[in-house]
Protein backbone atom coordinates (compact mmCIF):
# COMPACT_ATOMS: atom_id res chain seq x y z
CA UNK A 1 0.00 0.00 0.00
CA UNK A 2 2.87 2.50 0.26
CA UNK A 3 4.41 1.93 -2.40
CA UNK A 4 0.89 2.22 -4.29
CA UNK A 5 1.47 6.65 -5.97
CA UNK A 6 -2.44 6.61 -5.27
CA UNK A 7 -2.09 6.14 -1.62
CA UNK A 8 0.73 9.28 -1.69
CA UNK A 9 -2.01 11.55 -3.45
CA UNK A 10 -4.68 10.62 -0.96
CA UNK A 11 -1.88 11.10 2.15
CA UNK A 12 -0.71 14.36 0.48
CA UNK A 13 -4.09 15.30 -0.18
CA UNK A 14 -5.23 14.76 3.68
CA UNK A 15 -2.52 16.77 4.73
CA UNK A 16 -3.50 19.45 2.26
CA UNK A 17 -7.00 19.46 3.27
CA UNK A 18 -5.55 19.17 7.25
CA UNK A 19 -3.29 21.97 6.80
CA UNK A 20 -5.94 24.13 4.51
CA UNK A 21 -8.13 23.67 7.93
CA UNK A 22 -5.14 24.25 10.19
CA UNK A 23 -4.54 27.72 9.16
CA UNK A 24 -8.46 28.58 8.88
CA UNK A 25 -8.14 29.31 4.70
CA UNK A 26 -11.78 28.29 4.62
CA UNK A 27 -12.55 30.90 6.81
CA UNK A 28 -10.23 33.44 5.69
CA UNK A 29 -11.90 33.19 2.21
CA UNK A 30 -15.57 33.46 3.69
CA UNK A 31 -14.63 36.13 5.78
CA UNK A 32 -13.11 37.71 2.17
CA UNK A 33 -16.20 36.61 0.46
CA UNK A 34 -18.52 37.72 3.43
CA UNK A 35 -16.48 41.40 3.03
CA UNK A 36 -16.79 41.40 -0.11
CA UNK A 37 -20.60 41.35 -0.38
CA UNK A 38 -20.71 43.51 2.47
CA UNK A 39 -18.62 45.96 0.50
CA UNK A 40 -21.04 45.22 -2.50
CA UNK A 41 -24.05 45.49 -0.46
CA UNK A 42 -22.86 49.11 0.52
CA UNK A 43 -22.25 50.31 -2.86
CA UNK A 44 -25.43 49.05 -4.02
CA UNK A 45 -27.24 50.83 -0.97
CA UNK A 46 -25.13 53.65 -1.77
CA UNK A 47 -26.28 53.63 -5.65
CA UNK A 48 -29.97 53.39 -4.45
CA UNK A 49 -29.27 56.45 -2.08
CA UNK A 50 -27.86 58.41 -5.04
CA UNK A 51 -30.59 57.41 -7.59
CA UNK A 52 -33.09 58.53 -5.29
CA UNK A 53 -31.47 61.95 -4.53
CA UNK A 54 -30.86 62.39 -8.61
CA UNK A 55 -34.41 61.48 -8.99
CA UNK A 56 -35.36 64.14 -6.18
CA UNK A 57 -33.37 66.35 -7.92
CA UNK A 58 -34.60 65.52 -11.77
CA UNK A 59 -37.86 66.44 -9.78
CA UNK A 60 -37.12 69.52 -8.58
CA UNK A 61 -35.23 70.95 -11.27
CA UNK A 62 -38.71 69.85 -13.78
CA UNK A 63 -40.90 71.88 -11.27
CA UNK A 64 -38.45 74.90 -11.44
CA UNK A 65 -38.37 74.53 -14.97
CA UNK A 66 -42.18 74.28 -15.25
CA UNK A 67 -41.94 77.38 -12.76
CA UNK A 68 -39.43 78.97 -15.36
CA UNK A 69 -42.14 78.92 -18.03
CA UNK A 70 -45.27 80.06 -15.38
CA UNK A 71 -42.85 83.22 -15.02
CA UNK A 72 -42.02 83.38 -18.85
CA UNK A 73 -45.50 83.08 -19.72
CA UNK A 74 -46.51 85.93 -17.43
CA UNK A 75 -43.18 88.49 -18.63
CA UNK A 76 -44.25 87.78 -22.06
CA UNK A 77 -48.43 88.47 -21.52
CA UNK A 78 -47.02 91.35 -19.36
CA UNK A 79 -45.01 92.54 -22.24
CA UNK A 80 -47.47 92.09 -24.69
CA UNK A 81 -49.83 93.93 -22.51
CA UNK A 82 -47.67 97.00 -21.89
CA UNK A 83 -46.60 97.04 -25.74
CA UNK A 84 -50.38 97.28 -26.56
CA UNK A 85 -51.39 99.49 -24.12
CA UNK A 86 -48.21 101.94 -25.62
CA UNK A 87 -49.60 101.42 -28.82
CA UNK A 88 -52.82 102.94 -27.79
CA UNK A 89 -51.31 105.30 -26.38
CA UNK A 90 -49.48 106.53 -29.22
CA UNK A 91 -51.91 106.35 -31.07
CA UNK A 92 -54.22 108.70 -28.87
CA UNK A 93 -51.21 111.24 -28.53
CA UNK A 94 -50.48 111.38 -32.60
CA UNK A 95 -54.17 111.82 -32.72
CA UNK A 96 -54.54 114.40 -30.05
CA UNK A 97 -51.45 116.19 -31.95
CA UNK A 98 -53.16 115.87 -35.39
CA UNK A 99 -56.40 117.42 -33.82
CA UNK A 100 -54.48 120.77 -32.69
CA UNK A 101 -52.25 120.96 -35.88
CA UNK A 102 -55.77 120.44 -37.55
CA UNK A 103 -57.20 123.21 -35.45
CA UNK A 104 -54.20 125.36 -35.72
CA UNK A 105 -54.30 124.87 -39.40
CA UNK A 106 -57.78 126.01 -39.38
CA UNK A 107 -57.12 129.31 -37.21
CA UNK A 108 -54.73 129.88 -39.60
CA UNK A 109 -56.67 129.71 -42.45
CA UNK A 110 -59.39 131.35 -40.67
CA UNK A 111 -56.94 134.57 -39.93
CA UNK A 112 -55.59 134.28 -43.34
CA UNK A 113 -58.82 134.57 -44.82
CA UNK A 114 -59.81 137.55 -42.24
CA UNK A 115 -56.88 139.11 -43.09
CA UNK A 116 -57.74 138.28 -47.09
CA UNK A 117 -60.81 140.16 -46.41
CA UNK A 118 -59.40 143.00 -44.79
CA UNK A 119 -56.86 143.60 -47.64
CA UNK A 120 -59.48 143.28 -50.22
CA UNK A 121 -61.30 145.67 -48.10
CA UNK A 122 -58.82 148.23 -47.89
CA UNK A 123 -57.74 147.83 -51.37
CA UNK A 124 -61.35 148.82 -52.18
CA UNK A 125 -61.32 151.44 -50.14
CA UNK A 126 -58.48 152.72 -51.35
CA UNK A 127 -59.77 152.41 -55.03
CA UNK A 128 -63.01 154.04 -53.92
CA UNK A 129 -60.97 157.21 -52.70
CA UNK A 130 -59.04 157.26 -55.40
CA UNK A 131 -61.98 157.55 -57.98
CA UNK A 132 -64.23 159.47 -55.75
CA UNK A 133 -60.85 161.79 -55.36
CA UNK A 134 -60.17 162.08 -59.42
CA UNK A 135 -63.80 162.44 -59.55
CA UNK A 136 -64.32 164.75 -57.15
CA UNK A 137 -61.03 166.72 -58.40
CA UNK A 138 -62.63 166.61 -61.84
CA UNK A 139 -65.77 167.86 -60.86
CA UNK A 140 -65.30 170.14 -58.14
CA UNK A 141 -63.95 173.72 -58.57
CA UNK A 142 -62.54 176.17 -55.72
CA UNK A 143 -65.87 177.58 -54.29
CA UNK A 144 -67.60 174.46 -54.08
CA UNK A 145 -64.05 173.42 -52.28
CA UNK A 146 -64.13 176.25 -49.83
CA UNK A 147 -67.90 175.57 -48.99
CA UNK A 148 -66.53 171.68 -48.16
CA UNK A 149 -64.14 172.95 -46.11
CA UNK A 150 -66.38 175.18 -44.24
CA UNK A 151 -68.85 172.48 -43.52
CA UNK A 152 -66.10 170.28 -42.04
CA UNK A 153 -64.83 172.58 -39.85
CA UNK A 154 -68.49 173.42 -38.26
CA UNK A 155 -69.21 170.02 -38.29
CA UNK A 156 -65.58 169.68 -36.44
CA UNK A 157 -66.62 172.54 -33.88
CA UNK A 158 -70.06 170.91 -33.43
CA UNK A 159 -67.84 167.63 -32.33
CA UNK A 160 -65.41 169.29 -30.41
Amino acid sequence: MLDKPETWVAVGFLLFICLVLYLKVPKLITSALDDRAEKISNELKEAKLLREEAHTLLNDFQKKQKEAEKVSENLIANAEKIAKDYIKESKEKLNETLDRRKKLAEEKIKRAEADAIKEIQNMAIDIAVNATSKSLSNNINNETNSKLVENAINNLNKIS
